[in-house]
């Protein structure tokens, strides 16, 4: 190690040459020392033995740069000191080296830089970035990768403080094609039985055209090795299982962006609803998230209840169909089939139907007053034979011909005799009013399908937008129990004939 300022004097010949061989020593030490030679020049090299770095002087010679080397032994070289640009390199143990502020400046703490950190045996890397000290994080005790993180808690680890932490996947290809791939997550299982890894699933990311919009697939390994789509998300926002495009005529499951799901099944049930353990709602009916309606399970029977607290229920143990509450518990004597407004048509049944005469379920027993007993006899001359006009009007001549009483003449045949018939259970009066409201007209409109090619290579048409089917214009009539503004009052009277049948042979 020498050090010279490579002036030679005039001298005598041996002095010379030692004064020489001097400089010529410190050229071959790069002027090595533990202080600055004396004399420096532009471009001049020091080894700074003191901090065992290599250095040069500036262009203007009025200042040192540190090279980012310095020689060790073992012919090995340590990147573990000095600075570059500016910036400070440096650690505190061997084989560790902390970079910092490698920017043109070297005046921001999160510009560029990059930390090797040592702890034991586990070495921790981290690239830093103007606004993330953890844009890039390798954890050497685990090996995770953190983005965003110094605290990675799985393999890859993204972390972001507000936005939205986003992947993306770019397919530069500009000549996209209909069933072309653009991106594709494959995940490997090791196979012990087949040397070699194979796709155990995957998702992929395909086009539908040169604009994009294309498929989200889903697939899945079977143990032979294959690969199946399983579920698919198209172009039209539907998700499909068990088909590649929507098709409600080919087994599978479709559901629509707008609601709707249809559950397809060959020769097997489509859709199975199980609620375990307790007695209750299966499926829950909703208008504007209110809860009209529910099908449940009561005591091992099925029920259907209604928005207020009335309901029936398939009562399983006596092969018979019973009012209940909503909830599916039993109801007695409180619903009425059909109304007034509402009316059944035919009832067909093996037997009549049969009504309570229970003794101890009557009170005011008596026998009939001489003015019911003149009624009654009235109306056994009030029975009539007639047709019904609605019958006339559908089958004309061929409507038949019924029999009974017109109940507006038991009521005068009641009145004839000072008595209210309204007091009396043969007797009905029922009003409600109407409201009515035009429903104006639905046009067609057709299916709209795509082409699309699926990863066979075939061409097939894809589902966009429903049909809609052509609808006439019509009134639609609402009935109210108590009046509403612009309704129109109806009424309507009706006969209880087994009640007048008894009521009648009573005065025979």
């Amino acid at each position: 190690m020498s050090q010279h300022d490579y002036i030679i004097s005039n001298d005598t010949g041996a002095n010379v040459r030692s004064d020489l061989n001097n400089a010529l020593g410190a050229i071959a030490s790069v002027n090595s020392g533990a202080t600055e030679p004396s004399t420096t020049y532009a471009y001049q090299l020091w080894m700074d033995t003191t901090n065992n770095v290599l250095k040069i002087r500036n262009s203007a010679n009025s200042a040192w740069y540190t090279l980012p080397i310095s020689p060790v032994a073992n012919n090995t070289v340590d990147i573990n000191g000095g600075t570059i640009d500016g910036a400070t390199i440096g650690g505190s143990s061997a084989g560790a080296g902390t970079f910092t502020n490698l920017t043109a400046t070297g005046t921001s703490s999160l510009n560029g830089a990059v930390v090797i950190n040592e702890s034991g045996a586990d070495v921790d890397f981290r690239i830093e970035s103007d606004t993330n000290a953890n844009a890039l994080f390798l954890e050497g005790s685990s090996g995770n990768v953190g983005i965003g993180t110094s605290s990675p808690a799985s393999l890859l680890d993204i972390s972001q403080f507000g936005g939205t932490p986003t992947i993306r996947i770019t397919n530069s290809d500009g000549t996209f094609s209909a069933g072309q791939d653009i991106g594709k997550f494959e995940f490997f299982c090791n196979d012990q039985s087949t040397p070699g890894a194979r796709v155990a699933s995957y998702i992929l990311s395909q086009a539908a055209g040169v604009n994009g919009g294309g498929d989200l697939q889903f697939a899945t390994c079977e143990n032979t090795g294959t690969v199946t789509e399983r579920m698919r998300i198209d172009s039209s926002g539907n998700l499909l299982v068990g088909q590649t495009t929507a098709s409600t005529s080919a087994t599978g499951t479709i559901i629509t962006p707008s609601g709707k799901s249809y559950h397809i099944a060959t020769s097997d049930f489509a859709l199975a609803l199980d609620r375990k353990s307790t007695d209750g709602t299966i499926l829950e009916f909703r208008k504007d998230q209110t809860v009209v309606g529910s099908i449940g399970v009561y005591g091992g029977d099925l029920y259907i209840g209604a928005l207020g607290n009335i309901g029936v229920s398939l009562f399983d143990a006596a092969n018979c169909f019973v009012p209940t509450t909503k909830t599916g518990s039993a109801l007695d004597n409180v619903m009425d089939l059909g109304r007034s407004t509402h009316r059944w048509d035919d009832v067909y049944a093996t037997n009549g139907t049969i009504q309570t005469s229970d003794r101890n379920e009557k009170q005011d027993i008596e026998e009939l007053s001489e003015a019911e007993q003149r009624v009654a006899v009235a109306a056994k001359g009030l029975l009539r034979k007639y047709r019904w006009k609605d019958s006339v009007a559908e089958k004309g001549d061929e409507a038949r011909i019924h029999f009974g009483i017109i109940a507006q003449d038991l009521q005068a045949a009641f009145e004839a005799e000072g008595l209210d018939a309204g007091r009396y259970a043969m007797f009905i009066h029922s009003t409600w009013w109407e409201t009515y409201t035009d429903v104006p007209a639905v046009e067609a409109v057709d299916a709209v399908y795509e082409t699309q090619t699926d990863e066979e290579g075939n061409e097939v048409q894809v589902l966009v937008s429903e049909a809609v089917e052509a609808k006439e214009a019509y009134t639609r009539t609402d009935t109210h129990d108590e009046p509403v503004e612009g309704a129109t009052e109806k009424s309507r009277m009706g006969i209880r004939y087994p009640e007048l049948l008894a009521f009648i042979i009573a005065a025979i």
